[in-house]
């Protein structure tokens, strides 16, 4: 299918593959299983901010092989590199009219500028209420517990970084679809992807002190200034 969809966890991707999967077959968050857990000790050990595409240049394991098949439906090739089994799957979806996928992985190790892979459509959520959403005890607070939990500013670094790296791998690929997710009008041509989509404003929740907010609009102000035409305090309340 020719929109293939990149959002990251606590950004609606889950709603978004949803929306879509009443069109036609949607993998939801299918890269989920190329993180370094199923890599070597060594890149296991590395910090997301010195990962990138070379880190996809392994093998995938059993494990990922099997956790890609269900989400899927289609088979690795073992003896191929992570990188190469993934280009090929989305040069599969993109030559279909009927299956398509929701990526939230991926674009941390710059797979898809590195690999050309253009024309995608991000979703882009305020990154204060994706670090909450994601953060959530009723979420993914597991991701945040070896970091110092949802309060600490490691955490919140460590997911500053990774949100600054979806909007600068949005626009490195070219005639992407940059769609923020406060926006209340979604393009025409995507609307079968939205239409149940439920608008809400950014907000300032008091579920962090002012010191973290403060924080995390430091690491993220410039990267939100490309992509948010209002400031990034505006309409949070």
């Amino acid at each position: 299918m020719k929109n293939i969809f990149v959002a990251m966890g606590g950004s609606g991707s889950s709603h978004l593959a949803s929306n879509i999967m009443e069109v036609c077959d949607c993998a939801l968050r299918p890269d989920k299983f190329f993180a370094p857990l199923h890599y070597s000790e060594e890149v296991r050990q590395k910090d997301i901010r010195v990962q990138s595409v070379q880190d996809l240049k392994v093998f995938p394991s059993e494990g990922a092989a099997k956790g890609f098949y269900e989400r899927t439906k289609e088979h690795l090739n073992i003896y191929t590199s992570v990188n190469d089994n993934l280009v090929t799957y989305i040069h599969y979806l993109q030559a279909t009219n009927n299956r398509t996928a929701v990526f939230s992985r991926a674009f941390e190790f710059n797979f898809f500028s590195e690999n050309s892979i253009n024309d995608l459509v991000f979703l882009i959520r305020h990154p204060l209420n994706t670090y909450l959403s994601l953060s959530d005890e009723c979420r993914h607070p597991e991701i945040f517990k070896s970091r110092g939990g949802q309060h600490s500013i490691k955490s919140i670094g460590w997911f500053a970084d990774i949100w600054c790296k979806l909007v600068d791998e949005a626009i490195s690929c070219l005639d992407s679809t940059i769609i923020t997710f406060e926006s209340e009008d979604k393009p025409e041509h995507l609307q079968y992807a939205f239409k149940k989509w439920k608008y809400k404003q950014a907000r300032l929740s008091t579920v962090l002190d002012d010191n973290l907010i403060s924080y995390m609009n430091l690491k993220t102000l410039a990267q939100y200034k490309k992509i948010y035409a209002e400031d990034w305090f505006n309409g949070i309340n």
